[in-house]
């Protein structure tokens, strides 16, 4: 994976191609993650429903509490994460942490296994851009071209949309980079936790 590098350079005929900024906000993610993630809080719900329905009791109660704990933990790690480019910064949203990221100072972007946003003095991962493996081993092998819909291809265009804004909004985006924590999700994921270890102490 370390040997794969992919950096976008924006070409004269593609700037000109152009006309107008982009205006309108752009989000990003992998698919194929945020639909096994969907699939696994749909399969949790199922559960919950049985749980309500047939099994009322303290054991159940703490069963619940940690399923519902496992939906959360799968939205924190395949739903969540992705990025959104605006003109006014770029957003990246982690598993548990998001970033605003002024276009001023984002000093280049590429991709390995996963994309990577390059700062000052720092670089910002970004989870919810990866490559699949299948991808990178055709692609490193040189079996397979990567077809439009390849997560290869797919994290090229990315790459290039985030180029292309910050050679917009390069200069009248400015200011400091920010950081926060994902606390309505954090917080439902300990509450559930607590039920479920104040329920198991209660028996």
């Amino acid at each position: 994976m370390a040997g794969l590098r992919r950096v976008w350079q924006p070409s004269n005929d593609y700037l000109d191609g152009v006309k107008t900024a982009p205006s309108e906000a752009e989000t990003y993610a992998t698919t194929s993650s945020r639909i096994t993630g969907a699939v696994a809080i749909l399969i949790g719900f199922a559960c919950l429903v049985d749980i309500v329905v047939e099994w009322r009791t303290r054991g159940g109660l703490i069963t619940a509490a940690l399923v519902g704990a496992a939906m959360v933990l799968a939205y924190i790690v395949l739903i969540r994460p992705s990025i959104t480019l605006s003109p006014q910064h770029l957003s990246v949203r982690n598993h548990i942490r998001s970033h605003q990221v002024p276009w001023s100072v984002v000093e280049g972007v590429d991709v390995t296994d996963i994309l990577r946003i390059q700062l000052p003095g720092r670089q910002l991962r970004c989870p919810g851009v990866q490559l699949m493996m299948r991808d990178m081993r055709r692609q490193r092998t040189g079996r397979i071209k990567p077809d439009q819909d390849s997560s290869l291809s797919r994290a090229e265009f990315i790459v290039g949309r985030i180029e292309y804004h910050r050679e917009y909004y390069g200069k009248t985006s400015t200011g400091e980079p920010s950081s926060r924590w994902a606390v309505p999700e954090l917080t439902l994921l300990g509450a559930l936790l607590l039920i479920a270890l104040v329920a198991w102490l209660a028996g």
